[in-house]
């Protein structure tokens, strides 16, 4: 026989849900922008959003995510409704930046997409194909190609 146990660590992470600006601007702008800088370092992709196109999101009811390990900031996702039973799922991003566990971007995908399964029936997203980390992270979540 073979034994098996798995315990969640509280405090190993917590995500942030931010659905407005105000939310927004008490106290996550710096983080968010740490994660930009982050992001444009590691993937040499300046300019695909700022604090501006974050507010503008979250003005457009878009939500937000943010992940903090270790008190670092480590990632972000974005959710917009497209129909009223489904959400776009876009720029997710978890850095490697600071020291974390490999299996964080999985974990984050995990509770985000929980989250929003109260509240949505689909959640669909596009990914680059040269991300094959995202899209196994996205697979080992149960996602399913919908294109060939």
């Amino acid at each position: 026989m073979v034994k098996y146990r798995a315990s969640k660590d509280e405090d190993s992470f917590k995500i942030i849900k931010l659905n407005n600006v105000e939310e927004f601007n008490n106290g996550h702008v710096s983080s968010m922008q740490t994660l930009i800088e982050c992001f444009n370092s590691e993937y040499k992709w300046d300019g695909m959003f700022s604090i501006d196109d974050v507010v503008d999101r979250l003005k457009n009811g878009h939500i937000l995510f943010i992940l903090w390990q270790n008190e670092n900031p480590m990632g972000y996702v974005f959710f917009k409704e497209i129909e009223d039973s489904t959400v776009f799922l876009y720029n997710f991003y978890v850095t490697k930046f600071y020291y974390r566990d490999k299996t964080l971007p999985i974990k984050f995908v995990n509770e985000v997409c929980r989250d929003m399964f109260k509240f949505f029936n689909h959640i669909e997203l596009e990914c680059e194909e040269w991300n094959t980390h995202a899209q196994r992270v996205f697979e080992t979540n149960d996602f399913k190609r919908i294109n060939d």
